[in-house]
């Protein structure tokens, strides 16, 4: 499901033939939230990452991965 989201996404942004939708998620996938004390942190997010949820008018936390501190 989440596949032909991301590949209904590429193709109204008319980005499709640039990137692949396994691209896209493996982008996607590089967003961490980090575990500090009491505290839950969104770790730094790559540029390309920010740029590709940017144009595809994502939330960059949608996709976060946890990891310990």
């Amino acid at each position: 499901m989440a596949y032909y989201r991301i590949l209904k996404l590429l193709k109204t942004k008319k980005i499709n033939g640039r990137i692949s939708v396994k691209d896209a998620l493996l982008q996607l996938s590089r967003i961490y939230l980090a575990d500090i004390g009491d505290r839950t942190i969104t770790a730094e997010t790559p540029k390309k990452v920010r740029a590709l949820a940017g144009t595809l008018d994502l939330e960059p936390e949608l996709f976060p991965k946890r990891v310990p501190s």
